[in-house]
């Protein structure tokens, strides 16, 4: 039973879902261990295919994405087997990884802006199967939540109010692990500066041309003879 106030997960690689065996074994995974959401890449199958999976394992709703992928403005949440490690304690055995060889895993999650949501249980994902000195073992599997299409604007911050609403946004706390709470401190933060910015109405646009048809009148009253500064 997972800890309170985590959520299960289940990832699975399935190399296909077309053989009535595959289902069979993912809906007992999902009897077993009762996740809240379920992950299976590389289903190799049409949508009429997956919708029947669904129904199958008794998942209330899917989101089916084409492999071209998918744009969205919503947050996700991607895990899986990553086949690197970003800190070298997370290797055991084997060759010592230095900084540098960590640097390609590490922009890339920097990239996405990516957050790492933690885990329990046993350190290691992974194991080489050998014994003694041979034996390697590492962290290859993780969950990163990543925010939507956001970016803070950096004239935001001169603003009166910005501040607040950072502080205001980032002071509620989300039950289950540490980097879950900081994930969804960061959702939320950013939730209240959208809404925030919206209420200021900022648009830059809109204000370019307010302050040209002033522009154009003050002309036009100069043209004429009625302009005066107060």
């Amino acid at each position: 039973m997972a800890p309170s106030g985590q959520m299960k997960l289940l990832a699975w690689n399935s190399q296909g879902l077309g053989r009535a065996l595959t289902a069979n074994q993912l809906k007992e995974l999902c009897r077993l261990h009762s996740p809240q959401l379920v992950f299976i890449s590389e289903t190799k199958n049409q949508f009429c295919r997956v919708d029947f999976i669904w129904k199958l394992i008794g998942m209330d709703c899917a989101q089916i994405v084409d492999p071209i992928g998918q744009q969205s403005s919503v947050d996700w949440v991607v895990w899986g087997y990553f086949n690197d490690v970003l800190w070298a304690d997370e290797k055991q055995g084997g060759r010592h990884r230095e900084a540098w060889s960590l640097k390609a895993f590490r922009d890339f999650v920097a990239k996405l802006e990516a957050v790492d949501l933690g885990f329990s249980g046993y350190s290691f994902t992974w194991a080489n199967r050998r014994g003694g000195n041979g034996l390697i073992k590492e962290r290859l599997d993780r969950a990163f939540g990543i925010s939507g299409q956001f970016r803070f604007d950096n004239r935001w911050k001169d603003y009166p109010g910005c501040k607040d609403v950072m502080c205001g946004g980032w002071q509620r706390h989300f039950p289950g692990s540490k980097m879950f709470n900081v994930f969804n401190k960061v959702r939320n933060t950013r939730k209240e500066l959208r809404a925030w910015s919206k209420e200021q109405k900022f648009n830059a646009r809109k204000r370019i041309n307010e302050l040209q048809g002033q522009l154009q009148e003050i002309g036009e009253d100069r043209k004429h003879g009625d302009y005066r500064e107060d």
